[in-house]
């Protein structure tokens, strides 16, 4: 029985020789696949560290961009308001200087309407001094010829 004990003892220190051989294999397995998905873990994060800076480097060029056309629309909006003051200004002076050109228009034609009724008056004036020295002429051409 002793011997027979020892066998069992010898196979079940194979036993156990074995699994822990066995659980070892599992260990190292289990290790290497950790191994490698950490390392395709960091590879992975690096992969995105190296995108976020891509992203954060592009955000800035945008957020550059975007303060340029910021700036950009400022000056548009001022020199719009400038301009459009100005405008304002010129056809307020365009007005003023039609007004003028207005007034003046109808004080030359008021002119023009007194000088030709003086011309007409004048006219018959001389119309009338022309008969009167015709008739005159006529009355004193035959006293004169005698």
């Amino acid at each position: 029985t002793s011997f027979r004990q020892h066998g069992v003892c010898v196979a079940q220190r194979r036993d156990v020789q074995h699994v822990k051989a066995w659980f070892a294999g599992k260990e190292m397995n289990v290790k290497d696949s950790l191994e490698r998905s950490l390392e395709d873990a960091l590879v992975q994060i690096q992969k995105l560290e190296e995108s976020l800076a891509e992203e954060r480097h592009d955000n800035d060029g945008l957020r550059t961009e975007l303060a340029e056309l910021q700036e950009m629309i400022a000056t548009l909006e001022s020199t719009y308001e400038e301009v459009s003051e100005q405008v304002e200004d010129v056809r307020a002076c365009i007005k003023e200087q039609l007004d003028d050109l207005t007034r003046a228009k109808e004080g030359l034609q008021a002119k023009v309407a007194e000088a030709e009724r003086r011309n007409s008056d004048l006219l018959k004036c001389l119309g009338g001094i022309t008969a009167s020295a015709s008739a005159a002429d006529k009355n004193d051409g035959p006293a004169m010829n005698a």
